[in-house]
């Protein structure tokens, strides 16, 4: 008697620490900005989850439940334990990095620059080659109308830049390591029953995106009128993706391993403009994008068009992230039967049209 009562606590512990060293230096037509350092970090995530029966909320009181031994469901009459309900959870994420970044200006026009670091993580297993992840960017500038040639005045600000370079990211639900969770009591041995949740996987490693930047800056009218035209191809490499697995060595059907790629490209344009600069100022700010990606590598163990259809989950090589796939629209029959298409014929038959028989090619992607 009484109601059942579930809490759930979730507490989080974030440290961050960061020694950093800024270095400049000016002689002549020359000029280095530079900066190297260390940052380590650490998140702390605990929680709990707890059921109470019989709990009275006006007195305050709760009642105690025998959750060892079976009883009868009032429904069926099948013996069942009572579900307990409490469980904690505990995640623990590390991460070290060592990281610099130096620029070399000559005569306040052209400017190279440079920047690496090195990332750790323990979410990647023992082995230190498994754990850290160097990434790197070059890139370089010139200020156009700074040059002693360049004679429109009304343009003050013209930077051409370009950079190209690495970037990592991990999902840190995944880990190199085996991990189980304690999953509740086996109703028949009343012993504790686990599920593994990652297998070790020694060849998971940190994503890599390799990224080439191309803009140009601009500002006129006394900087009144200011923008960018900045043009951007990605090229993302070992994507983590669920892959069949060897089925005798118990571990289940698939695991996650880095195999995946992608490519995205675009153009990003900024118009900034300074309308009224008095007592009272209007600023406006016109942004315009455009995007094309596509999936260049994509393990899939069926091309079956049932599986595709409306499902934008799916990733298929050639089309982007996420497509939308519908069937053919074919038309109505002459009895008025909406009509497929089946290997570029029509077809009424929907069980083929459902079937292995229907592939992705008699698809429309939207």
């Amino acid at each position: 008697m009484g109601a059942i009562l579930n809490q759930m606590s979730t507490g989080i512990l974030a440290q961050d620490a960061r020694a950093q060293l800024n270095a400049n230096k000016y002689w002549g037509k020359h000029s280095i900005d530079a900066i190297a350092g260390v940052q380590l970090s650490e998140k702390k995530t605990d929680g709990f989850n707890t059921r109470i029966y019989g709990y009275n909320p006006e007195r305050l009181t709760v009642s105690n439940i025998d959750l060892i031994n079976p009883y009868p469901r009032f429904i069926t009459g099948a013996a069942s334990l009572i579900p307990g309900g409490n469980d904690f959870t505990g995640f623990n994420n590390r991460f070290l990095s060592f990281y610099t970044n130096a620029a070399y200006t000559y005569n306040n026009r052209y400017t190279a620059s440079f920047s690496a670091r090195k990332d750790a993580s323990n979410l990647f297993g023992l082995n230190t080659n498994d754990q850290w992840n160097p990434l790197w960017s070059v890139g370089a500038a010139w200020d156009i109308a700074a040059e002693a040639f360049y004679k429109y005045k009304f343009i003050s600000q013209l930077k051409l830049r370009a950079t190209w370079g690495y970037s990592g990211n991990l999902d840190q639900s995944k880990s190199a390591a085996t991990t189980i969770s304690y999953i509740g009591v086996n109703p028949f041995s009343l012993t504790q029953m686990t599920r593994v949740n990652n297998f070790y996987n020694p060849d998971l490693r940190w994503e890599k995106i390799g990224q080439l930047n191309i803009g140009l800056d601009f500002a006129m009218a006394a900087n009144r009128i200011s923008g960018s035209i900045e043009f951007y191809h990605k090229r993302a490499t070992d994507l983590y993706q669920s892959v069949p697995v060897d089925q005798t060595l118990g571990i289940g059907t698939t695991i996650v391993k880095n195999v995946g790629q992608m490519n995205n490209h675009g153009w990003d344009i900024v118009l900034n403009t300074i309308n009224i600069n008095r007592k009272i100022k209007w600023t406006s700010n016109f942004i315009l994008n455009t995007t094309k990606s596509k999936v260049t590598e994509y393990y899939s163990n069926t091309l079956q068009a049932s599986n595709y259809a409306g499902n934008s989950g799916m990733a298929l090589n050639g089309f982007p992230l996420y497509s939308l796939f519908a069937y053919q629209w074919g038309g109505l029959s002459a009895s008025g039967d909406p009509q497929g298409f089946l290997q570029g014929q029509r077809s009424t038959n929907y069980n083929q049209l459902n079937g292995p028989a229907s592939t992705v090619n008699d698809l429309v992607h939207i």
